[in-house]
């Protein structure tokens, strides 16, 4: 009698990267019928990407050359690739040429809990282990939002009229690693 052949089935990994290339632009809705609009600056195999949104928004068939030199409305963040692949954030524009370079290129991350936390370049690289406080402080987080919940911080930014120059840091960000660290000043102190 022959033995069944049995082979295991493995899901493959889906090529996030190919998927949704660095330099593509999405539309991130902001209510009223207007968009928002980020660039994808990095994909990570896992299906995470970073993200930089413009401070320009209007119309999602509006989008123009223009809206790449506007600044930017919020710093860069970390976000799930099924945003774009599953159509909540729909690609606008493809950047064929897009090259990571300074100022972008640059950016550092913070991911992890305190005080375990550890550095990320954009390309979701960990580039740096156990950083202080302060210094994490400093940094941009990674932490992964649902789309609703930054499509609402983007909306509010842009209402606001704020912006974020590259170099800075996320004000609010900074806000939780000081209340984290004093949190943990007053435990020490019993």
């Amino acid at each position: 009698m022959a033995k069944p052949e049995t082979t295991a089935k493995r899901n493959k990994v889906p090529d996030y990267p190919s998927m949704v290339p660095a330099g593509t632009v999405i539309g991130i809705p902001i209510g009223d019928d207007r968009w928002a609009f980020g660039r994808v600056l990095s994909v990570h195999r896992s299906g995470t990407m970073v993200v930089e949104v413009f401070r320009k928004a209007g119309r999602r068939e509006e989008f123009d050359a223009s809206v790449l030199e506007s600044g930017f409305a919020v710093p860069p963040f970390v976000h799930t690739v099924g945003a774009v692949t599953q159509g909540v954030w729909p690609v606008v524009y493809r950047d064929e040429r897009f090259e990571l370079a300074p100022p972008e290129s640059e950016f550092q991350f913070v991911y992890g809990v305190w005080p375990f936390w550890h550095a990320q370049n954009v390309r979701q690289e960990t580039t740096q282990e156990e950083i202080p406080g302060e210094e994490a402080a400093r940094r941009l987080p990674t932490g992964v939002r649902g789309d609703e919940d930054r499509a609402a911080r983007v909306a509010q930014a842009i209402r606001e009229g704020r912006t974020w120059t590259p170099g800075e840091p996320d004000p609010e960000w900074a806000e939780s690693v000081r209340r984290s660290l004093e949190k943990a000043k007053q435990h020490a102190k019993g």
